[in-house]
C-alpha cells in the first residue's frame, strides 16, 4: 500500500511515497480503507520540528521516515475477533497512531465511530480532533452542564465552531466572539 511520510524536519518537500504492506490488526482492531483524512495543526508542529523546540517536545520521538496524520475516514475492510460495532463495509471516522496519509490503517475500535450517511468523506476527515477537543474542553474537564452560560472564544474556528454546537447540545447558553466577517458564520 502507498504512504506519505516525512523524511526530515522542515519544508513541505520532505514528503515521499513509501510502499508499506498493509497493517496487521490486534483483536481489538479494525482495518480502515482511507478515503480522506485532514492536515491539523500538530501535523505542521512535527513536519517542521517546532514541536520537538516545544516544552512538550522530549514526549516524541522521531524515526525517519514519519507519517503524519491523526484524523481519518473509510471503509472497514476488516475486523479483529474482538470487534464488536463494526463489520465490513462501515463507513467510519476516527483518530489513529502511526500515521493516516496512507491507505489503509489499522485503528482501534473505541477510536472510531460511524459516519451518518448525509456526511460526506471529506466533511467527516475534518472532525475528529476539532470535535474531541471541544469535547474534552467543555464536558470532560469543563464539566459542562444545562443551563450554564459559557464563553467561547474564536467561535469561526474550527474547534470553536465545533465547541458551541456541542455546548448547545448540552443545553447551555453559549456567547462567543468572532471577526466582524464571521458573524453570520456563528
Amino acid at each position: 500500500m502507498r504512504a506519505i511520510g516525512i523524511t526530515g524536519f522542515g519544508i513541505p518537500e520532505s514528503f515521499e511515497e513509501y510502499e508499506l504492506p498493509v497493517p496487521a490488526i490486534k483483536e481489538t482492531q479494525v482495518l480502515v480503507e482511507v478515503h480522506a483524512s485532514s492536515i491539523n495543526p500538530g501535523d505542521h508542529y512535527l513536519r517542521s520540528g517546532e514541536l520537538l523546540q516545544s516544552p512538550v517536545g522530549g514526549q516524541f520521538t522521531i524515526q525517519f521516515p514519519y507519517f503524519l496524520g491523526g484524523d481519518v475516514d473509510g471503509v472497514v475492510k476488516a475486523v479483529g475477533t474482538g470487534v464488536q460495532h463494526f463489520k465490513a463495509g462501515d463507513r467510519v471516522m476516527g483518530m489513529v497512531r502511526g500515521g493516516s496519509y496512507m491507505d489503509q490503517v489499522a485503528a482501534d475500535e473505541d477510536a472510531l465511530t460511524r459516519i451518518p450517511d448525509h456526511i460526506s468523506f471529506e466533511e467527516a476527515a475534518a472532525a475528529p480532533t476539532v470535535a474531541l477537543t471541544a469535547w474534552q474542553a467543555l464536558v470532560e474537564h469543563g464539566k459542562l452542564q444545562p443551563g450554564q452560560r459559557i464563553l467561547i472564544h474564536g467561535g469561526a474556528g474550527g474547534v470553536g465552531h465545533a465547541a458551541i454546537q456541542l455546548a448547545r447540545h448540552y443545553g447551555a447558553y453559549v456567547i462567543t466572539t468572532a471577526r466582524e466577517h464571521n458573524h453570520g458564520f456563528v
